[in-house]
């Protein structure tokens, strides 16, 4: 599993086509979610889908150029047509957090990932199962451990922006961070080894 995690666009709001396109094309993330709460995003993949697709970016046009396609004796433009197909359908990959106290959660690692806006939102209930706990707001990244738990927030684009989370399966989750122009700014390896437990017995 790679996961992208987008933070809020702050004032670089013109940055967001081509961090979405480092995202798919570059690191080749299987999801991504935008983490603010406005709605960059949906306009963002919304023009991007109409620019693939020549006009309305939906499933229905999808199957009506399908249709078209498939009465058409040229090779080329069926060619063209699959390629249109793999890459307006390549945009699932980009999600929005579905409201400002609405959790969305992931596995990653075998371990569980709470997605929230703000963290200050977050109650026991999230903490204690969770192994990351993954929030947008704020302006300046965070990659933080606190006992077993993680505590991620990319920052806003102005910062820095764009986690990208990898399961290498070995025991840990590769950590990158980047900027809004797609630099890397940081690595780390998130280990998930469960700690050690101590038993202390009475002589």
């Amino acid at each position: 599993m790679r996961l992208g995690l987008i933070g809020p666009v702050g004032s670089q709001a013109q940055q967001l086509r081509s961090v979405c396109e480092f995202l798919l094309d570059r690191c080749r993330v299987e999801r991504a979610i935008y983490l603010g709460l406005d709605d960059q995003l949906d306009r963002t993949t919304e023009a991007w889908g109409r620019e693939i697709l020549g006009g309305e970016a939906s499933e229905e046009a999808l199957w009506i150029k399908a249709g078209e396609r498939c009465c058409s004796d040229e090779r080329e433009h069926t060619g063209n047509f699959v390629e249109q197909t793999r890459r307006f359908r390549a945009l699932r990959a980009f999600h929005c957090m579905p409201g400002e106290f609405t959790r969305s959660v992931e596995i990653l690692g075998g371990h569980l990932a709470i997605l929230i806006h703000d963290k200050a939102a977050l109650n026991e209930e999230d903490i204690l199962p969770a192994r990351y706990l993954i929030y947008g707001k704020g302006s300046a990244p965070l990659i933080k451990q606190v006992g077993q738990r993680w505590f991620l927030c990319p920052g806003s684009l102005d910062s820095a922006g764009v986690i990208v989370l990898d399961d290498t399966g070995a025991a840990g989750i590769d950590l990158k961070l980047y900027d809004g122009q797609c630099a890397l700014v940081r690595s780390e390896r998130l280990s998930t080894l469960s700690a050690a437990k101590l038993t202390v017995s009475g002589g």
